[in-house]
């Protein structure tokens, strides 16, 4: 059976990792709409030619992947630190109603 301060290491440790994850996700934000875009505009006002289309297209459609993936580590970080909250109180519950049981 875990203890209580396992139960809460746990825990943290699986906000810290949803911490991570949002983090990720804002880095990957900013790089697509900053970064990339800036790059992107560049080559729209440098490069005079039919393949300066397709690799803006290219470009915008990697912008795009970026951003969904972004949005996808958000929701995976909401997800775990829902997850992480049913656990840690299921984990407490059942220690506290064994810790009864064995007072009684």
């Amino acid at each position: 059976m875990s203890t209580a301060s396992t139960i809460q290491i746990n825990f943290d440790n699986a906000k810290k990792q949803a911490s991570e994850l949002e983090t990720i996700a804002s880095e990957l934000k900013q790089l697509a709409d900053s970064d990339l875009e800036d790059t992107l505009n560049s080559v729209a006002r440098n490069w005079e030619s039919n393949n300066a289309d397709v690799y803006i297209k290219k470009g915008n459609q990697v912008q795009q992947d970026i951003l969904d993936i972004s949005i996808q580590l958000t929701k995976t970080a909401t997800s775990i630190r829902k997850i992480a909250k049913i656990t840690y109180d299921a984990e407490m519950a059942a220690l506290n109603l064994a810790l009864q049981r064995r007072n009684s």
